[in-house]
């Protein structure tokens, strides 16, 4: 698989992650654990997951160059991408929350 369509589909997946883990993390929280802190604590380990989860995209996907100043371009590239995509993410994940739960 070229590197391109490689680095496209793992950004999806990561994409898609986000609404999925919002919602699997609501019903834990409002079904396991019934305290708004384990809900804060939950929170931050999917946050954290998917922090994790872009680092290895980006290790894994964006390609190698010898050159400092290129691979220093494919990172604030890939950063802004990712905070873009991660932005509209997380606004459909609040929305089927919502739609799925309530306010």
């Amino acid at each position: 698989m070229k590197p391109g369509w490689r680095l496209g589909l793992n950004v999806a997946a990561w994409t898609v992650a986000i609404p999925i883990l919002g919602i699997i993390g609501s019903v834990l929280g409002k079904t396991m654990f019934r305290s708004g802190e384990a809900e804060v604590i939950m929170a931050h380990a999917i946050e954290v997951v998917l922090v994790l989860w872009a680092a290895v995209i980006y290790w894994r996907c964006v390609p190698s160059t010898p050159s400092v100043l290129r691979r220093a371009i494919y990172l604030a590239l890939f950063v802004a991408t990712m905070l873009v995509v991660g932005y509209f993410a997380l606004g459909a994940a609040v929305m089927v929350v919502v739609l799925l739960f309530g306010l």
